[in-house]
């Protein structure tokens, strides 16, 4: 049984919302200068995650308009590495906070929206997939989870 529009769009927030506060506490019991996911330090896997968020609001209106999102242009590693570069001379803090705005611009981004929108398609793809904002933010969901549960088993560790 499938939810109605709105409430769909209500539980993609929610849960896009739960997953950022699992990552963010997950974040925060690993020490600052611990290696971690990929041999990466937290401040450049916070970088790499800013990444995906900033692709979140700026990848939203691509698609709305049927374009590509930057990151479907390159592979992922390149994308990867270049949100990590971009932010390499940023402080911990600093990070921190760009994170913290992107999403919730991205947040704010997708309650403007209507469930029409979200879940909508306009003609992007990747490769033959069909591509919607509703994909997007099931992404951005899974993205963090997976970061959060890395980061759960290394504090148990």
């Amino acid at each position: 049984m499938s939810l109605p529009p709105s409430r769909m769009k209500d539980k993609l927030i929610e849960q896009l919302e739960k997953a950022y506060q699992r990552l963010i506490q997950a974040l925060d019991r690993i020490p600052d200068n611990q290696k971690i996911y990929d041999n990466w330090t937290k401040k450049e896997l916070i970088a790499h995650i800013i990444g995906w968020y900033e692709e979140g609001v700026v990848g939203t209106p691509k698609i709305l308009k049927g374009e590509k999102p930057d990151s479907f242009r390159i592979t992922i590693n390149n994308y990867n590495k270049r949100s990590v570069e971009k932010r390499r001379k940023m402080t911990l803090s600093k990070v921190k906070k760009e994170m913290a705005d992107l999403h919730k611009k991205w947040l704010e981004q997708i309650k403007s929206l209507d469930e029409d929108q979200i879940i909508g398609f306009y003609g992007t793809l990747l490769g033959k997939k069909p591509i919607n904002v509703e994909w997007m933010i099931n992404e951005g969901i899974s993205h963090d989870n997976a970061h959060s549960e890395e980061l759960e088993k290394m504090d148990k560790n």
